[in-house]
């Protein structure tokens, strides 16, 4: 019985019949705001039965291509070699992180006085939510952008030449973004 390929890519959009075959969850996806999609958060191989998904490495290939393999089940063998090398490569090191290394088989222990569950906690969250911002907005005199018209006639002396009203400078609203922690 020979396998049958199926392909993904590093945060593309995973098709909802790859999900289902390979009953993938939390630990190979993740949901992506911008796509409004479930997305791949791993590459490497996934088995099942006779079936295997490779997900190759952000950017390697392009979606089309990834649809074209896909429809046709076609082996890369070349491009497969070179991932399984790259991550037995990858293992093969010593300084590997603690999450990265714990999906490479079984889980091999480490002494560290650096709380790296707490540290993953966070980041975790920082991943699925991001930072909050706070927006600021300045008035400046002077400077380019959007003039603030109720600014410019509140605050400057008016002046008349030719029968004209002349505001100089004017204000505009300077917004600044602010990421807090």
């Amino acid at each position: 019985m020979s396998a049958i390929y199926y392909y993904g890519q590093d945060g593309e959009i995973a098709d909802q019949r790859l999900i289902n075959i390979f009953r993938l969850g939390t630990g190979e996806l993740r949901h992506s705001g911008k796509l409004d999609a479930d997305v791949f958060n791993v590459v490497g191989f996934l088995y099942k039965d006779n079936m295997i998904l490779v997900v190759f490495p952000k950017h390697y290939y392009d979606k089309t291509e990834l649809d074209r393999f896909n429809q046709s089940h076609v082996s890369l063998n070349y491009d497969i070699k070179l991932l399984y090398n790259v991550i037995k490569k990858y293992r093969e090191t010593e300084n590997t992180n603690a999450a990265a290394r714990s999906y490479l088989g079984a889980r091999d222990g480490y002494s560290a006085d650096y709380p790296f569950k707490p540290f993953y906690e966070v980041y975790d969250y920082f991943q699925k939510y991001g930072l909050y911002r706070e927006k600021e907005i300045r008035v400046i005199e002077g400077a380019s952008g959007r003039v603030s018209w109720k600014d410019t006639i509140r605050k400057l002396n008016k002046m008349i030449s030719g029968g004209n009203l002349i505001f100089s400078p004017f204000f505009t609203h300077k917004k600044n973004y602010n990421d807090v922690f």
